[in-house]
């Protein structure tokens, strides 16, 4: 279980942390895998191609349940 934001970038790192913190967010927000896309690989390149977004992405469904500081 990740209780905090610092103990989850302690495990991951800061750039895989900001990218799944990121996608977490946008799936809060109410966003589509098709949106979150077109806005994270196509427009802002936070994502430098599909392959790795879908492999965050996928990474995230996984562990989703696992992160309590960000409301369900």
């Amino acid at each position: 279980m990740y209780n905090s934001i610092e103990s989850f970038i302690k495990h991951h790192g800061w750039t895989k942390t900001a990218r799944i913190d990121y996608l977490m967010n946008q799936i809060i927000d109410g966003k589509t895998y098709d949106e979150i896309l077109e806005v994270a690989v196509n427009q802002y390149n936070i994502f430098p191609n599909e392959r790795q977004f879908k492999g965050v992405w996928n990474y995230v469904m996984k562990i989703k349940e696992s992160i309590m500081w960000i409301p369900k």
